[in-house]
């Protein structure tokens, strides 16, 4: 039941990517898709934000985004290795960033994996 749950979550992301690519305040009528996810379901204003920020990520970050959709790492996993992504510690080389992302992935990656493991990795 757990992986079908995460499965629909990687579907949910990807779905809210897509409204936040093509849709706008007329549209969904609301300020932004963060404001329309919550307010058309039961998720938070800080969960609705995570789930538009990671959908966003993903399609910067192919790797990632397969892991995710694969279900071979978790929503919170998938979100910090983005964010790393998105801003990975000053000075480092961009030629780097593959390195780090196939480390971060290996310690998402698995039933064992835990969130406290990912955010030393990082």
């Amino acid at each position: 039941m757990s992986a079908k749950i995460a499965a629909f979550e990687a579907q949910r992301v990807a779905v809210v990517a897509e409204v936040e690519r093509r849709c706008t305040r007329v549209d969904h009528g609301y300020a932004s898709t963060k404001g329309w996810l919550s307010s058309v379901t039961v998720v938070s204003p800080g969960a609705a934000g995570r789930i538009v920020e990671l959908g966003a990520g993903l399609a910067e970050h192919p790797a990632v985004a397969e892991a995710f959709d694969e279900g071979r790492i978790a929503f919170e996993h998938a979100l910090l290795i983005v964010r790393f992504c998105t801003k990975p510690p000053k000075g480092m080389p961009a030629e780097a960033l593959p390195g780090c992302v196939a480390a971060l992935l290996a310690a998402a990656d698995g039933p064992l994996a835990r969130t406290d493991g990912v955010r030393t990795a990082i």
